[in-house]
């Protein structure tokens, strides 16, 4: 067999590391499989994309598995194998098969994932491996599920084998899974109809965001200039009759069609759970929230410590 391949990872830093950044790492799983899945979509609106999430019991594999984008061409197949890339602060696609990656190998109890793409030329890549090694050359799919079906489309399968027998129970909590992509991803499941699938326990069901209840009074504020950065271009606040869904309670920061996370209303319990709006930005602002991510991600990296913020 030959030797596996040692990833090029400039910052040397673990799974476990990286999976520090994370307030929820379930949260965390699907926000990072849908931000690499939705910058890789072939079209701006998302025509005919879908994600979709499986878990495999007899081999305690998560499976997830995108439709409707690129795939991985060689100069993004070889920018996935090395984890993370600190280079990327200037790409437009920051973020995309970035450092949440290791979360997939943190889910692995021997840190495996599997990984499959093609891209738009049909050409089918394969790879397994760790944080710190993989191979692409010799192995394939059938190796290791002999009855698995190989990917037939444009897109990217990725496997997170052997999932934590720590982790199970809260990953397949169905419901609360669909709650968070739903909270996540509602803008674009509203507005481009995009299509999440979770099957945790051998049956699909497709994320719906809840209805929101009847709304009492509003603030729209529009293209709000923020000095030498960019501008605001809507911060929609809503006052509801009755309780908003836990999960979207706050005021939701939207970036790129991803929540990133929600900034809790200061005020009586009787209230803030009543109230629910979101902020987002035009690509100037857009641009320095993910180059101020990247360094906060920086910082972690090389002095050791940990933030209490989602990953942007």
């Amino acid at each position: 067999m030959k030797k596996l391949k040692k990833r090029p990872v400039n910052l040397g830093r673990s799974d476990e590391n990286i999976a520090d950044q994370y307030l929820n790492i379930f949260e965390g799983l699907q926000k990072d499989a849908g931000q690499n899945s939705w910058d890789a979509r072939l079209t701006k609106k998302g025509k005919d994309w879908k994600l979709l999430f499986r878990y495999l019991k007899e081999h305690n594999t998560l499976i997830i598995e995108d439709f409707g984008t690129s795939g991985m061409d060689e100069k993004k197949w070889i920018a996935y194998q090395s984890l993370w890339d600190t280079t990327k602060i200037e790409d437009e696609s920051l973020g995309s098969r970035g450092q949440g990656k290791f979360l997939f190998h943190y889910f692995s109890s021997n840190k495996l994932v599997l990984t499959e793409s093609i891209d738009r030329d049909r050409k089918y890549r394969f790879s397994f491996g760790t944080p710190g090694e993989y191979e692409d050359e010799d192995k394939n799919l059938k190796e290791f599920f002999p009855s698995a079906n190989t990917l037939d489309h444009q897109g990217t399968r990725i496997r997170i084998c052997n999932v934590k027998k720590d982790f199970l129970r809260e990953l397949l909590d169905v419901t609360q899974f669909m709650k968070y992509i739903a909270a996540t991803w509602w803008e674009i499941i509203i507005n481009w109809n995009a299509i999440f699938v979770v099957d945790l326990d051998g049956v699909d069901r497709a994320v719906k965001v809840p209805d929101m209840p009847k709304i009492n009074k509003g603030i729209h504020l529009q293209n709000i200039k923020i000095k030498d950065m960019g501008m605001i271009r809507n911060l929609v606040i809503r006052f509801c009759h009755d309780e908003v869904p836990e999960e979207f309670r706050g005021i939701a920061i939207q970036r790129g069609g991803m929540a990133i996370l929600r900034i809790p209303i200061q005020a009586e319990e009787s209230l803030k759970n009543k109230i629910y709006g979101y902020c987002n930005f035009d690509d100037a602002l857009e641009s320095e929230l993910k180059k101020l991510n990247f360094l906060i991600i920086l910082a972690f990296q090389t002095n050791g410590h940990g933030t209490t913020s989602e990953n942007m």
